[in-house]
């Protein structure tokens, strides 16, 4: 299986290069420092001692490819603003530059998300499972249910955390979906990220608080509890698995607001008046005259400052969040399924969820930032990911993988999954397998969904004077578009969202070739069937795993797209009459 997948994706990027610029496939091309850390991660999987600490490598893979990014923008002088230029150089030939205060703020911008990236990486490690082979490790505090914790006060203390974690999740989701304005339409999407996200979160929180109850503390009310440790958990993946549900049906998250025509406001106010009586004492005079003149003001602001002789340049329909139209379904996507995998974990996870959502941000703003500050020094004509950003999230899979709680070996399987809101067992054998296979691949479900997110989020945090300037050609910026620019170029859109979908495939399936490599030639190994095998299969399962949902992610982007343009072909027609 990991031979076939590496096969195709070596295929696939040898027919790529056939069309693709001679530079990119030489020799220098391809020693790239991400490519190297992939293949130091592929050479791990053939020690039984890596493939035991395999969190710790990770995690340091992960920490050393995070941090050549700001090196390399450094080496390049991309870090620092260009001294003025030379003035005696005609305005053709001098260099084009950022602004010193964006490239200021750009440079901070990304150290402080590296500092949340490391911060990240160290907290995580203190949610790792220890392996029998590792005599003298402690597994974390936080992978036993509160239920089994026998001092209350640390008990209440894991609650706390918990329900805090659980609710800063929601806040942030809830809080970046309103800055880019995707929560101001009447859509089904914004229900179910202001209703149906909400109402999950205390459902689940009760949830934790009813399991963490001691079976001595209410006997009278046993049963009143087994029905909650039944309901709530169903509850919560009932209202999770509508809000998925009206997310696919109607993933618009866009505003529109229609100009209204000035002969069309009702009533049109009088001109200003006011009678010079000698009746009327001067402060009465003006309490009259004050609220009409502040009416005119307000309605010819409003109007723009036109007249009845000018024209109205204000655009026939103005659309709020059209610029996030595609990331902002695909967060609130990750998001839902993050509270779903929540959910089958024990409640100290919570954290470690949290964790995770704040390092695929951190690595989503680097990203960003690395391509707002490079995208001077090197052109590029289309919307291609390197190879930096796709390593760093498959890497990012494997780290939460183990910083879950989970490890490759079968005896550490959390099999408590399988009877999350059903208590008495199961008739069947689909539904509890499938709980457990969410459980145990729930990194890697998240970052595969989130996938197409290393595409659009240079957009989303684009500045004047990158992309717009040399993609249209223009002396001045203009306003940043950020991802409507996708719509500018269908094909290039298309291409770089398949080429980024290869390479993160490409990434899993050449560390499943590594384990397959590995189980071969190892196979008189004295721990090939402790370590190897195990590995093989976990590994293996994750690539099919991960394989489905980057599918499941790049189809939400296809809606999304559909939508769009439906949209387009409705608004079309009226703003040409």
């Amino acid at each position: 299986m990991g031979a076939a997948a590496f096969s195709s994706e070596v295929l696939f990027l040898w027919r790529t290069g056939g069309v693709s610029p001679k530079g990119r496939w030489s020799p220098s091309g391809l020693l790239t420092p991400a490519l190297l850390v992939l293949f130091l991660r592929c050479a791990s999987l053939l020690s039984d001692s890596y493939v035991i600490y395999e969190g710790n490598v990770v995690t340091f893979l992960l920490f050393t490819l995070s941090v050549y990014v700001p090196l390399r923008l450094n080496w390049d002088g991309l870090l620092v603003p260009l001294p003025p230029p030379d003035t005696q150089k005609p305005p053709r030939l001098l260099p084009t530059a950022l602004p010193s205060s964006v490239v200021r703020r750009q440079a901070t911008i990304l150290l402080v998300w590296l500092g949340v990236l490391v911060g990240s990486l160290y907290l995580s490690l203190s949610f790792h499972n220890c392996r029998e082979e590792q005599g003298t490790c402690q597994p974390s505090p936080f992978l036993s249910p509160l239920s089994r914790v026998q001092n209350s006060q640390l008990r209440n203390l894991h609650y706390v955390l918990s329900v805090g974690s659980l609710a800063l999740w929601g806040y942030l989701l809830h809080r970046w979906l309103r800055h880019y304005g995707n929560l101001n339409c009447t859509s089904l999407t914004v229900f179910s990220a202001c209703f149906l996200v909400p109402l999950a979160c205390v459902c689940l929180g009760l949830h934790w608080a009813v399991s963490a109850t001691p079976e001595d503390t209410f006997r009278n009310l046993s049963e009143l509890i087994g029905l909650a440790q039944v309901f709530l958990p169903r509850a919560t993946f009932g209202l999770l698995g509508l809000g998925l549900l009206l997310l696919w049906v109607d993933p618009m998250t866009v505003f529109l607001k229609s100009k209204t025509p000035l002969n069309s406001r009702g009533t049109s106010l009088p001109p200003p008046k006011y009678r010079a009586s000698t009746g009327i004492s001067p402060q009465a005079e003006l309490h009259h005259l004050i609220p009409q003149l502040y009416q005119r003001i307000r309605h010819s602001l409003e109007d723009g400052g036109t007249e009845s002789g000018e024209t109205d340049s204000r655009p026939a329909v103005e659309a709020y969040g059209l610029g996030t139209v595609y990331s902002a379904p695909l967060v609130l996507l990750c998001g839902l399924l993050g509270l779903v995998l929540l959910l089958l974990h024990p409640e100290g996870m919570a954290l470690a969820f949290l964790l995770l959502l704040l390092e695929a941000g951190a690595m989503l703003h680097i990203h960003a930032c690395s391509a707002n500050l490079s995208s001077l020094h090197k052109h590029s004509n289309g919307f291609s990911v390197p190879w930096a950003p796709v390593v760093s999230w498959s890497l990012a899979a494997a780290q939460f993988f183990h910083a879950t709680g989970h490890l490759p070996t079968f005896p550490s399987i959390q099999w408590g999954a399988a009877f999350v809101g059903f208590p008495q067992g199961h008739t069947g054998t689909v539904l509890p397998a499938s709980l457990v296979t969410l459980n145990t691949f729930s990194s890697h479900i998240i970052f595969a969904v989130g996938c197409p997110l290393l595409l659009f989020w240079p957009l989303v945090c684009e500045v004047r004077g990158t992309r717009s300037t040399r993609l249209a050609g223009e002396e001045e910026s203009e306003d940043a578009v950020m991802e409507m620019r996708l719509r500018e170029s269908p094909q290039k859109f298309s291409s770089g969202l398949l080429q980024l979908s290869a390479r993160y495939l490409f990434v899993n399936g050449a560390q499943v070739f590594a384990s397959v490599c590995a189980a071969a030639i190892l196979r008189r190994h004295l721990m090939v069937w402790k370590v190897f095998a195990p590995k093989l299969m976990f590994e293996a399962s994750g690539f099919i795993v991960g394989s489905v949902f980057v599918i499941l992610g790049v189809a939400m982007v296809m809606r999304v797209d559909l939508s769009v343009g439906r949209l387009f072909k409705k608004l079309l027609p009226q703003n040409s009459r």
